[in-house]
């Protein structure tokens, strides 16, 4: 594995997907911080665990989310904290193309990326334990 930065372009040519399911989010986010507020009573987001009755691997997301917008790091951590942790590694990524115009080129080989997958899954797994204990 070799990690490098590459010079590209600061906005991506066609990539609105991401950028249209962020603003998704953050209106729905609004939508029931808004409702929540006005009834008095908070609006569950994820379906996941309104059916089943178990909170889902990302719930508390949107807490963490809020939370690190207040400048509340430690509880954005203890929300959710593979969320957390990606969501700084996102805002890394994000100002290296927009900020600086370059990209993080890891170069895994075969084996490294599955290897890599197989530890993502291994984390999910442990973040949704923990997201089942604590966070409920």
């Amino acid at each position: 594995m070799h990690v490098r930065l590459v010079p590209t372009r600061r906005l991506p040519r066609g990539q609105w997907g991401p950028l249209v399911a962020l603003l998704v989010w953050l209106g729905t986010l609004a939508a029931a911080l808004y409702v929540g507020r006005r009834t008095g009573e908070p609006v569950a987001l994820c379906h996941f665990k309104r059916f089943t009755g178990v909170p889902c691997p990302t719930c508390g997301g949107t807490r963490a989310a809020l939370r690190a917008g207040e400048g509340d790091l430690w509880g954005s951590f203890l929300a959710n904290p593979l969320l957390f942790t990606l969501l700084i590694g996102l805002t890394i990524v994000v100002a290296l193309r927009f900020l600086g115009g370059r990209r993080l080129d890891l170069g895994l080989t075969a084996t490294e990326r599955r290897a890599g997958w197989l530890v993502l899954a291994a984390l999910v797994l442990v973040n949704w334990a923990y997201v089942i204990l604590y966070v409920g």
